[in-house]
């Protein structure tokens, strides 16, 4: 025969059926590791440092050891760098023969005014953008004005609205003042101007730096 389960059975039993949790977890830590190099150069110490800031010598890590040398231990750091300082000064321990990058930091001035050039077509080129764009805003408001205009002016009959057989409209003003033909000619020649201006493309907007 057997036997009823017991009271402490059962409790053992409900304390086993409990769900069992993995509990994970991972975390960060910031590792700090220090290189140090040089190298030799026959140039300003202002040319080296723009040359050295277009190497992104300064702020990433790979690029910082490919002109100085050194090893970061830990290839799993990220490529950048929390400080970097640069220090110069005069030396007799060696001659130009030692200066490696000579050629390429003297490649680097002699492109100055091509960069700076490249570099300020690219604005002209960004900003005449963003005009021509505001343009078509100016073409449909200075024409929605004008034609507000001849409106009020037909309405309050100083102004006579003819139309030949062509279609071609035109205007008598004898009945308008000094001050409202300056309006209707400045009016007039805006719109005429606006419709010169070159329809902006719509491109995808970018964020390139120039």
């Amino acid at each position: 025969m057997v036997e009823p389960p017991t009271i402490n059975f059962i409790l053992r039993v409900k304390k086993m059926s409990k769900k069992i949790l993995l509990v994970n977890a991972d975390a960060d830590r910031q590792m700090s590791q220090s290189i140090e190099g040089s190298f030799y150069s026959t140039h300003k110490q202002e040319d080296i440092e723009k040359w050295l800031s277009h190497k992104h010598a300064d702020t990433n890590d790979n690029c910082f050891e490919e002109v100085f040398g050194g090893d970061w231990y830990d290839q799993d750091c990220w490529d950048g760098l929390e400080t970097c300082a640069f220090g110069f000064k005069e030396t007799e321990d060696a001659d130009e023969g030692y200066c490696e990058f000579d050629d390429e930091i003297q490649e680097f001035i002699d492109e100055e005014p091509k960069r700076e050039r490249d570099k300020g077509i690219r604005t002209v080129t960004y900003q005449l953008k963003d005009m021509i764009g505001n343009m078509d805003g100016i073409k449909d408001t200075s024409r929605k004005l004008f034609e507000d205009y001849l409106d009020l002016i037909e309405k309050t009959g100083v102004g006579i609205r003819r139309e030949n057989k062509k279609g071609e409209e035109s205007w008598n003003l004898e009945k308008c003042n000094d001050e409202e033909n300056k309006l209707f000619y400045t009016l007039r020649d805006l719109v005429q101007l606006t419709l010169k201006f070159p329809k902006p493309k719509v491109e995808k907007e970018t964020h390139e730096p120039f």
